[in-house]
């Protein structure tokens, strides 16, 4: 896992912090992070793969994050056994 904090960018961007993550085997997983405003807080989340291929049958995963307090992400992953990466980005805005 890794998480980097870049300074603001923009002026009504506080802070924006970006971090990538190896979820496996499904379940609950959870990454501190950064004091944030809730309120003024947007949190997204993209994934490398998604679906794996096998022999005779496709295996799908499906990944969420949420912001579950000032700092905390608790990502879920449900799916059959296949292992998936997620990146995530959390803004925050002045």
């Amino acid at each position: 896992m890794s998480i980097t904090t870049y300074p603001a960018l923009v002026s009504a961007i506080k802070s924006i912090q970006r971090g990538e993550l190896l979820l496996a085997g499904g379940g609950w997983f959870n990454v501190t992070v950064d004091a944030v405003d809730m309120d003024k807080s947007f949190l997204s989340i993209s994934s490398k793969s998604g679906i794996y291929y096998g022999l005779d049958y496709a295996h799908s995963v499906t990944a969420g994050v949420k912001l579950t307090s000032a700092t905390n992400l608790a990502f879920d992953c449900q799916g059959t056994g296949v292992d998936v990466r997620v990146f995530w980005e959390l803004i925050e805005f002045n």
